[in-house]
């Protein structure tokens, strides 16, 4: 876990989002949305037990310019979140993301060229649960799909 982000209030609306269900998601977007009226600024919260991307997809969709997103939560849902976030235009300088549990990651088979939710850790090897390769889990993410590469070990 990371250091809480400080939310760019130079933004016109926020669009705050807690995922997971977690006390410490939720909390961060109270810190959040605390800081964000103090400065006048337009505030949407959403808040998810289990990750529904729609709702997600369609509150960036109508955001304005000048709107800022942040979001905390699960690392699974994070990532995922942030993926989708992407694929709808927002640009990496008006999002804002923090993990709050490590554990659960999305991982990409570059063999059967499927995504799975895995419990397991970069650096380690973890068997592909559609095409039974063992990959190396490696640190880098891939932002366009929300997670892991693996890659074939060796």
């Amino acid at each position: 876990m990371t250091t809480i982000p400080e939310l760019d209030t130079t933004g016109r609306q926020f669009l705050l989002i807690a995922l997971g269900g977690c006390r410490g998601g939720r909390n961060t977007v109270i810190d959040w949305a605390t800081q964000a009226i103090a400065v006048g600024r337009s505030v949407t919260v959403h808040v998810q037990d289990q990750l529904d991307l729609s709702p997600i997809e369609q509150a960036v969709a109508g955001s304005r310019t000048g709107a800022r997103i942040a979001i905390a939560g699960p690392e699974y849902d994070v990532m995922q979140a942030l993926a989708a976030i992407q694929a709808c235009g927002a640009l990496p300088c008006e999002v804002r993301s923090y993990v709050t549990s490590t554990g659960t990651i999305s991982l990409f088979c570059p063999h059967c060229a499927h995504t799975h939710r895995v419990e397991t850790r970069p650096g380690s090897a973890h068997e592909c649960p559609s095409c039974r390769l063992l990959l190396d889990v490696r640190v880098h993410r891939n932002s366009h799909r929300g997670s892991y590469l693996g890659s074939v070990a060796a």
